[in-house]
């Protein structure tokens, strides 16, 4: 079996990382300890494209666009390219992401998709008593609204 996790935030040494890399960090390597292949894909903290090998476990850490307004598309479609070209090399079983990490990915039939709830931008702005931000909502109900298609296709 193999994993494909997306991540912008698994940990590197001389950058701050959050609750998410750490507990993606853990998994990972607790899956790897039981024989389970896992990958981790996500934009690096740098201008520049780094494939290490930690403990078992394949990271790709893609090059950051700084492009305002659309860095965003630039750095979704360098994901769904590096994933085509994992998935040929290493078939992937599963991807799994955080809430928004889905929204611009390209599904392929075969592999199963999975959201980990971690508290979206919904969520916390509920919570804080604070407004929705537009974009990051559309980017949330477009992940979920993907997955629950993908879902209805798959019973028919």
């Amino acid at each position: 079996m193999h994993i494909c996790i997306i991540t912008h935030e698994y940990p590197k040494p001389g950058f701050s990382h959050g609750g998410i890399g750490s507990f993606v960090k853990t998994i990972a390597e607790k899956l790897v300890e039981k024989g389970i292949d896992v990958s981790v894909v996500g934009i690096n903290y740098t201008s520049n494209n780094e494939e290490t090998n930690e403990s078992g476990i394949r990271i790709f850490r893609l090059k950051k666009n700084f492009i305002k307004g659309i860095s965003w598309w630039f750095n979704s479609k360098q994901i769904n390219s590096k994933i085509e070209e994992i998935h040929q090399k290493y078939p992937i079983d599963i991807i799994e992401t955080s809430e928004l990490g889905l929204a611009f990915i390209k599904k392929t039939v075969g592999i199963k998709y999975v959201i980990r709830l971690h508290g979206g931008h919904h969520f916390f702005s509920e919570a804080e008593n604070r407004g929705i931000n537009k974009w990051k909502g559309f980017q949330e109900k477009n992940h979920f609204l993907k997955q629950m298609v993908l879902l209805q296709f798959l019973n028919m």
